[in-house]
C-alpha cells in the first residue's frame, strides 16, 4: 500500500493527496496477476489504476453469470424466485434454507414491482435473472451484456450483445445485478440510463461495498475487491456522487453480506485461489457461523453487499 499524490478520483475528481495505493492479485482464476487500486481519500471509492488491454481473457466460458443451466436448475431457480418475491413457496422455501435468500428477486418484491413493467437487466450474463422474472410473470425482459457468447435477440426474453447507449426503447425498472463495479465509466452509464427510464422508473443496483467490514479486515484479499473485473466499488459517499452527476439520487440502501465472501476472503488471504478445486471444502459445515457474521454486518450497515 503506497500514497498517492499524482491520480485523481474518477468519482469526485479530488486530487488524491491524501488517498492510498493497493496493490491486489486476480484470485477467481489462479491468474495471481497484480493490479493497482486507488482509495480516494475523499469520497472512499476503490477504483482500478491499471486495467488489462483484454478484458475478455478474464470473464472466460466457465464465469459463473455464463454458466448455462437445463430444465431441472431453471424451474428450481423458479420456485426460488417465488418464494422470494411472494413467500409461499414450499419447494421454493426449501431451496432457500440450502442456498440463501434469491436477493434480486428481493429487491424487486421490495418495490411491488408490477408484473407489466419493462425491465432491462445490464450484465445479464445467459439471463438467468430474467428466467426468474419470467417464471414469476413478468412478460417484457430484456438483457444486454458485452461478454455474451450467444445473443438472442427474439422471443419472449431478448439477449442482446449491446451497450445502454446503443437501445433505442426505454424501460421501466433497470437492474444491475453486480455489474456496475464492472463498468469502467460509471457516470457515463448512469447518463446513459437515465436517457432510457421511463418517467418514474427506478434503477435497481446490487454492488459490492468498499464501506464494510470485510474491506477493512481483509484488504486486497477481500473476495468481492475481485481485480480486475471490478473497476470501482463504492461508499455511500461515492455512490451519491456518481448518481448525482447523472441527474439521479440513491432513494435507499439495504444491506445484503452473505456468508460466502467472508469465507472466501479467508481463503484467498491463505493464498488459495478460486480455481482451486478445494476452495469451498468446509463451506458447509461453516456456514451456519458465517451467515449470522453476515447478518451482524447487516444490521450495523456494515454488509460487504447493498441494494
Amino acid at each position: 500500500m503506497n500514497s498517492v499524490a499524482n491520480f485523481s478520483c474518477r468519482i469526485c475528481h479530488a486530487a488524491n493527496s491524501h488517498g492510498q495505493i493497493h496493490h491486489a492479485q486476480e484470485m477467481m482464476f489462479g491468474l495471481r496477476e497484480l493490479f493497482d487500486y486507488l482509495e480516494c481519500g475523499v469520497c472512499g471509492c476503490l477504483q482500478l489504476l491499471n486495467p488489462p488491454a483484454d478484458l475478455s481473457r478474464h470473464y472466460p466460458p466457465n464465469y459463473y453469470s455464463f454458466r448455462r443451466h437445463g430444465r431441472s436448475m431453471r424451474w428450481l431457480r423458479g420456485r426460488w424466485a417465488r418464494h422470494a418475491f411472494t413467500g409461499r413457496d414450499r419447494i421454493g422455501a426449501l431451496v432457500t434454507r440450502w442456498h440463501g435468500e434469491h436477493q434480486a428477486v428481493t429487491a424487486m418484491a421490495r418495490m411491488n414491482a408490477p408484473r407489466n413493467s419493462r425491465i432491462l437487466d445490464i450484465g445479464c450474463g445467459h439471463g438467468h435473472f430474467l428466467e426468474d422474472l419470467a417464471f414469476l410473470g413478468f412478460a417484457h425482459l430484456t438483457g444486454i451484456d458485452p461478454f455474451l457468447k450467444t445473443p438472442r435477440p427474439e422471443g419472449p426474453i431478448r439477449l442482446l450483445r449491446a451497450q445502454v447507449h446503443e437501445l433505442s426503447e426505454t424501460f421501466d425498472i433497470v437492474t444491475l445485478h453486480h455489474a456496475f463495479e464492472h463498468v469502467p465509466e460509471p457516470t457515463f452509464l448512469l447518463n446513459s440510463i437515465r436517457q432510457r427510464l421511463a418517467t418514474g422508473g427506478t434503477v435497481i443496483i446490487r454492488i459490492p461495498w468498499a464501506e464494510s467490514r470485510l474491506w477493512r479486515e481483509f484488504g486486497v484479499t477481500w473476495f468481492q475487491l475481485d481485480a480486475p473485473r471490478h473497476f470501482s466499488l463504492f461508499t455511500r459517499r461515492s455512490l451519491e456522487r456518481v448518481a448525482a452527476e447523472a441527474g439521479m439520487q440513491v432513494r435507499s440502501i439495504h444491506h445484503e453480506a452473505t456468508g460466502l465472501p467472508i469465507f472466501a476472503s479467508q481463503q484467498y488471504q491463505a493464498g488459495i485461489t478460486g480455481n482451486n478445486p478445494g476452495f469451498l471444502t468446509g463451506f458447509r459445515k461453516l456456514r451456519g457461523t458465517l451467515e449470522q457474521a453476515a447478518i451482524r454486518d447487516n444490521q450495523i450497515a456494515q454488509g460487504d453487499s447493498i441494494c
